[in-house]
């Protein structure tokens, strides 16, 4: 027997769709971060600068950091968007409310 997918209103169309965006969105950066301190480690042989404001490292190597952690957080937070969309698709046969048709 085919699935019958239940009619939801566009207000909690809108409120999955944030909670599924939001959860992949965080989920993304949270992979990104380790992954990219599992690189950090690995190349440096030191741990990544703690912060902004962590003296124990050179600008150079803050900024390094600062750069590396925000594009890949960037481009994971683009996968992360696109790849729900699709997984929202598929569960609902029909776009994300926010994504155009």
């Amino acid at each position: 027997m085919p699935h019958k997918p239940v009619n939801a209103s566009p207000e909690q169309k809108n409120l999955g769709w944030k909670v599924v965006n939001a959860a992949s969105m965080a989920v993304a950066a949270l992979v990104t971060q380790r992954v990219l301190t599992t690189v950090w480690r690995f190349v440096r042989h030191e741990p990544p600068p703690s912060g902004p404001a962590d003296r124990r490292v050179t600008w150079g190597a803050a900024l390094t950091w600062a750069s590396s952690l925000a594009v890949g957080i960037a481009v994971s937070r683009v996968v992360a968007v696109r790849r729900s969309g699709k997984v929202w698709e598929a569960a609902v046969h029909e776009p994300p409310p926010e994504a155009p048709s």
